[in-house]
């Protein structure tokens, strides 16, 4: 009777001569080398055309070329990663080679270990790739004439990035020398601001077997180009890479974004000055009424008060009415100066001795403890304003000024207000957040400051009449008004730049002007170009 043992052994073996695929055994001997076959299964002897007998007195490097030429290489990996798989050609009797593939795993439960070896047959699948790479050959032709047609560089290249073809109606386009690129690698012919993007493609290709598109710039002496790299799978091996220049592509993109940018800023600057036109409309007109019962009001004080002192009696009362009227019609003439209703009286004026002329009052303004600077350029000439509404430019920009640097509580040494005046000439047209100033020539007067700053949100509101930032009793809202109605009634332009806790600049562009009698405008050098 067979024992447990002798039945498991009996059905593991009648399992191993069933399998279609062949197996051979071997065992490493005490000198690290493969022993003779110590079991093969009827598939390995039809393979090898060996009788079992034959085949149990052979040894794997006697069979396999691979095996034969790295013996020890082959032991050291099995006992190391305990699995192995590797395409070879095994010599059978007959010394036909035949192409297999080969999948050894280390059994550990003997002593000395087993190498069980799994061989499959791949003739077929070698003849299948042959063909496949005779067709793919014959397609390359066709689909290489095919490029030739199209205002591309054409490369096939393998995923280390070798190059098998190429073709470009003009190499000199993407920056190559010559068509002379085979063996060589993207690397080597390719500006290096592109390689990394080509090759991460190439990567994602080989991952994905899809197509795979990036762009890229490279830049040249006068201008920069762009380009797009279309990739495509090619065989297991190779990939398709098409590079085509963007630039007129890229650059009509950017022209429409530009254009809508512009258009945006257009219409914010339409819906700005609409606002700031119906408030200027409404404001004038209150101001007109206003002023006309303040009119009503001076008159009969004035008679109240030629009646009172006929009489010999206190006209205090009286007095005080009057001075609540100047007050008031000094803010209806400021009212009307936004909304530019109240006439002016322009004439020439140096931009300069202005700017010196109400310095003395500026110091009445500012306290001690905030330096006055004046930068003001010798070149600047003349430029033509009403007198008054210049002075009161300065005086509002100045108080302004002062009471942002000391809500900013800063450092006393730093506490500054700074006017400058320089010459520019705009090549192209500066966009503010209400105008756009023009190209042109002209006198630049900085009014800057080391207070608080603003927000983008209290900017897009400054010159709003009534609009104040400042405590309650502490600001009327009507000195910035005031300013940009000014500016606008005097045919200038006026531009802020701020930022929190960074400070204010207040730019306004005046127009040069030519003395009639002499046709110069001052001592004018070249000016700085921006």
């Amino acid at each position: 009777m067979q024992s447990n043992t002798e039945k498991t052994d009996s059905k593991y073996h009648q399992f191993f001569e069933t399998i279609d695929d062949p197996i051979v055994v071997f065992q490493i001997d005490k000198d690290g080398l493969p022993s003779f076959f110590s079991e093969v299964n009827e598939a390995a002897c039809n393979l090898l055309e060996y009788s079992r007998d034959e085949l149990l007195c052979k040894k794997p490097q006697e069979l396999d070329e691979k095996f034969k030429i790295n013996t020890a290489w082959f032991v050291k990996e099995l006992l190391e990663t305990k699995y192995l798989r590797y395409e070879g050609n095994l010599i059978p009797k007959g010394n036909k080679s035949i192409p297999v593939e080969v999948h050894a795993k280390l059994i550990n439960n003997y002593d000395p270990p087993l190498i069980l070896s799994v061989i499959r047959d791949i003739s077929d699948k070698i003849q299948f790739e042959a063909a496949q790479m005779q067709l793919f050959g014959a397609f390359s032709s066709k689909l290489k004439g095919i490029f030739q047609a199209f205002p591309d560089l054409y490369l096939k290249v393998d995923y280390k990035g070798k190059i098998c073809d190429s073709y470009a109606e003009d190499y000199s386009k993407y920056q190559l020398e010559n068509a002379d690129n085979l063996n060589k690698r993207i690397s080597e012919i390719l500006p290096k601001e592109s390689i990394f993007q080509i090759f991460q493609g190439l990567k994602e290709v080989k991952r994905t077997n899809h197509l795979i598109t990036v762009e890229f710039q490279l830049n040249k002496a006068k201008e920069d180009q762009f380009f797009e790299a279309r990739m495509v799978p090619y065989d297991q091996h190779h990939a398709i890479v098409l590079l085509r220049d963007i630039s007129k592509r890229t650059q009509a993109v950017r022209a429409l974004e530009l254009a809508h940018e512009k258009k945006r800023r257009l219409e914010s600057q339409l819906l700005q000055r609409q606002k700031m036109e119906a408030i200027g409309q409404l404001t004038g007109g209150i101001a007109h009424d206003f002023n006309n019962i303040l009119m009503s009001i001076e008159m009969n004080a004035d008679l109240a008060t030629s009646i009172l002192e006929q009489q010999n009696q206190k006209i205090d009362a009286i007095n005080d009415l009057n001075e609540a009227v100047k007050r008031g019609k000094d803010l209806t003439n400021r009212l009307l100066t936004f909304s530019r209703k109240k006439p002016i009286k322009t004439e020439l004026m140096n931009l300069n001795r202005g700017i010196e002329d109400i310095q003395k009052m500026l110091k009445w303004l500012i306290p001690n403890e905030i330096k006055l600077i004046l930068d003001l350029d010798p070149r600047i000439g003349l430029i033509r304003t009403d007198r008054i509404q210049f002075d009161q430019i300065i005086m509002n920009l100045a108080v302004n000024a002062r009471d942002a640097i000391m809500e900013a509580d800063s450092n006393r040494e730093k506490r500054q207000i700074h006017i400058s005046t320089s010459i520019i000439t705009l090549d192209h047209a500066i966009e503010t957040k209400i105008s756009s100033i023009p190209p042109g020539k002209y006198y630049v007067m900085n009014v800057q400051d080391s207070g608080i700053g603003m927000t983008t949100a209290t900017l897009d509101r400054i010159f709003e009449p009534f609009f104040t930032t400042k405590k309650e009793g502490k600001g009327t809202g009507i000195g910035l008004a005031t300013v940009y109605g000014i500016v606008k009634q005097n045919n200038a332009f006026i531009h802020v730049e701020s930022k929190f806790g960074r400070g204010t600049n207040f730019q306004i562009y005046w127009q040069v002007e030519q003395d009639p009698k002499t046709g110069k405008n001052g001592q004018d050098n070249e000016p700085v170009v921006f």
